[in-house]
């Protein structure tokens, strides 16, 4: 799985116990906090350690090592955990000179909802083109797509079918109209084309398209998202 390079210090303190984890951000800039040993019954005792303080740990194998895992729901649903990680990010982001992996961990302190992600997503709007927006009337965030016949898809993408189940249940719940497809490992809640344009999204859609093409020099891709923008009538005075 792609992740952003592990920075100096990567690791916390998990609060209420003595075991520090490594914050790691996947493919899916979303975040898990791991530990990593050779030794089984030392990976067990980490984990029912984790357990006893009130943690919702799960174990796996990674080659010859056993990790201790707080995934990414876990993570954004205590606060315990929520805040040391999204202020180690904020740490990462401030040092970090590279623009991709900038927003890869703006995107992921986005997706953890920490409270200062779109402070941050506003103050580096300038420095990247981000394909990220968000769903009016939501907390999610979904990447824009330009298909080969210069449609326009939003998706989002969840390894765990039941959070993206809930994401389907919260989009719904705001008046849209998503569906949910499987590919390779991902479950992918996503927006049809049709959806965007008889929507909300449309306005928001069609000024991120406006804005990468007032950013890129390419002359494909520039006349690519202006046929994607025709396609979705921006252009339209209605």
């Amino acid at each position: 799985m792609k992740k952003v390079r592990e920075l100096g210090g990567s690791s916390i303190a998990i609060p209420g116990m003595g075991v520090s984890m490594s914050i790691n951000i996947g493919g899916d800039c979303r975040v898990e906090l791991r530990v990593r040993r050779r030794d089984k019954s030392e990976a067990l005792r980490v984990y029912e350690e984790l357990r006893r303080a009130g943690y919702e740990p799960t174990r796996r194998i990674t080659g010859k090592r056993h990790e201790v895992v707080i995934t990414h729901t876990e993570i954004r649903d205590d606060p315990r955990l929520k805040e040391p990680v999204c202020q180690k990010l904020s740490e990462w982001l401030k040092r970090e000179k590279d623009e991709k992996r900038r927003e890869r961990i703006i995107m992921a302190m986005q997706n953890l909802m920490c409270p200062n992600a779109s402070q941050f997503a506003l103050k580096n709007a300038k420095r990247f083109r981000s394909s990220l927006i968000n769903v009016p009337g939501t907390n999610i965030n979904m990447t824009v797509h330009i298909t080969g016949k210069y449609n326009v898809e939003l998706q989002i993408k969840r390894r765990d079918k039941n959070e993206a189940l809930r994401l389907v249940e919260e989009l719904e719940k705001a008046g849209y109209n998503p569906s949910i497809y499987v590919v390779d490992e991902n479950h992918v809640v996503s927006i049809t084309h049709v959806n965007v344009r008889d929507s909300p999204l449309k306005p928001v859609v069609c000024q991120k398209l406006s804005e990468w093409l007032n950013e890129i020099n390419d002359e494909k891709m520039g006349k690519k998202i202006t046929a994607a923008m025709q396609n979705l009538k921006c252009l339209d005075n209605d």
